[in-house]
């Protein structure tokens, strides 16, 4: 497997590239559900960095083709055009993602994006996130919480 996510059910999501499958496992390791081959519906063999379940919705970050987007059923949906993006998180219906030292903040139900410098720190960025409230800042020796 390439990568992993937890599903909000308690079990386990699964990307086989040998396959190009997606797997859903319970606590046992019995699949209880699985995509069909990918290959059927896309023109390339997905290669995820990361998998993250929202709300009903399963993205798989491929860093050359951009993030995938499917349903819990693992049926797709679309894949959205980000590419080079290496981590990833949704909150709400925002896709956030790190990239050159800036933010990015992709609304997912009005389709705009607002980017954000990062402030400058005691080093590079490591990682940054948003929560509802604040923008969470890891260098490599501190962790900085900006409020909005």
């Amino acid at each position: 497997a390439d990568a992993v996510a937890t599903a909000s059910d308690g079990n386990i999501w699964v990307y086989d590239p040998i396959a190009a499958r997606i797997s859903k496992l319970d606590g046992t390791g019995a699949r209880s559900l699985q995509s069909t081959d990918l290959r059927d519906l896309l023109p390339f063999v997905p290669r995820v960095q990361k998998m993250v379940e929202r709300d009903r919705r399963l993205y798989l970050c491929d860093t050359t083709r951009g993030i995938l987007v499917f349903d819990v059923f693992a049926s797709y949906i679309t894949t959205l055009p980000f590419r080079q993006v290496q981590d990833f998180d949704v909150v709400g219906h925002q896709l956030v993602y790190l990239q050159a030292g800036v933010l990015h903040r992709y609304d997912m139900q009005t389709f705009q994006e607002k980017t954000m410098s990062i402030p400058s720190g005691p080093g590079p960025v490591v990682d940054a996130c948003f929560t509802r409230h604040s923008l969470v800042v890891l260098y490599p020796d501190a962790l900085r919480i900006y409020t909005q």
